[in-house]
């Protein structure tokens, strides 16, 4: 997703905004890799443990390979360009706000990069397997982070001789609702592939890990569900136990 980024600073050749891709990937977006990348774990110790076999998804290299990479820089292309030219089109006919004030690239460049922060965050959810608080607070915090940033940096100047052109930004983005359509529609229409594809797989053709964590959780995948009965026949021992004490001889009663 940095690469709308990229993309942005290419069209309008604003040098300024360079800074902001550095924060991107050392504070913005650094926790919930981070922390997932730590605390996440696709199934317990336990069944890791009781089914050896899970390693073999890791030993032919499942997770990782020249199509699940290929896979994902497809996916971070596509991720890009509905960032940025969503966005864009919803910002093309400009705005005006009740103080006389008009949008310029700013506030399209604040509100793809608000886009783009809260889509990745949402993704990084999306691929884990475990929620804990600590993978809770990596992906929440930073999504708080940086409108946080956001509206620091609209009340610096004149106070700090920092960021004049941020002056009220926070307030004008926030002041109109082609800001709050944007924060709505454009992560949902970025991830709603990635959705739907990844429900698919859960369903048709889960792996043995998926298997095993639906198990844990007390769920049989949706596929056993349709395709299998939900409660196998049982035998009806009764009759067998009564007929063994039949064939018994009884002991005479003193």
């Amino acid at each position: 997703e940095t690469g709308d980024i990229y993309v942005y600073m290419f069209l309008y050749l604003y040098v300024a905004i360079d800074y902001l891709s550095g924060c991107y990937n050392i504070l913005f977006t650094l926790f919930p890799p981070l922390c997932i990348g730590l605390f996440d774990q696709s199934c317990t110790m336990f069944a890791r443990m009781t089914t050896p076999s899970l390693y073999k998804e890791t030993q032919k290299g499942v997770f990782f390979n020249n199509r699940v990479f290929w896979k994902w820089i497809f996916n971070a292309i596509l991720h890009s360009m509905i960032l940025f030219w969503l966005p864009m089109k919803t910002f093309q006919h400009g705005t005006v706000w009740g103080n006389g004030k008009s949008g310029d690239y700013l506030s399209l460049g604040n509100t793809v990069y608000s886009c783009v922060v809260l889509t990745v965050c949402l993704k990084a959810g999306l691929e884990t397997n475990a929620w804990n608080w600590i993978i809770h607070l990596s992906i929440w915090g930073s999504i708080v982070l940086w409108f946080l940033y956001l509206t620091l940096t609209s009340f610096f100047w004149p106070t700090l001789p920092f960021f004049p052109d941020m002056t009220g930004m926070i307030s004008m983005l926030c002041g109109t609702p082609f800001f709050w359509l944007c924060m709505l529609m454009v992560p949902f229409c970025t991830l709603l592939p990635d959705i739907v594809l990844q429900s698919l797989t859960l369903t048709m053709k889960p792996s043995p890990t998926d298997q095993i964590r639906f198990r844990e959780h007390g769920k049989l995948p949706v596929i056993d569900r349709i395709y299998k009965p939900k409660h196998l026949p049982h035998r009806n021992t009764s009759n067998k136990h009564k007929t063994s004490n039949e064939g018994m001889e009884m002991p005479a009663r003193v």
